[in-house]
């Protein structure tokens, strides 16, 4: 059995599928807003870390400490950078074509 579609009927469709899509677009954008905000507090954060472990008058134990923050800031960086790689469109990448070689 053959189903045929009026122009009419596809458009709607269509218009559903971009609706669903838009719907799920506004639903994740707040999210890329906070992951953006999360990671710049993030490299803030790591920053003052390495400047408090790199001070010259620091106590060995505070150096220490501040290696092992610092250790898990970037735990949380790469953490971070995951899920900002599973939340937000990927995009392919469009093919440069290269010139025929003459």
């Amino acid at each position: 059995m053959v189903v045929r579609l009026s122009d009419h009927q596809k458009g709607v469709l269509v218009m559903g599928a971009i609706n669903r899509h838009d719907a799920a677009v506004a639903t994740v954008h707040p999210a890329w807003e906070i992951l953006d905000e999360a990671s710049q507090v993030l490299v803030r954060a790591e920053s003052l870390v390495r400047l408090i472990g790199c001070a010259s008058d620091v106590e060995q134990h505070h150096a220490f400490g501040a290696d092992i923050a610092c250790d898990l800031l970037g735990d949380l960086k790469e953490m971070l950078a995951a899920a900002q790689g599973q939340i937000r469109p990927r995009s392919p990448r469009a093919k440069r074509k290269r010139a025929p070689a003459s």
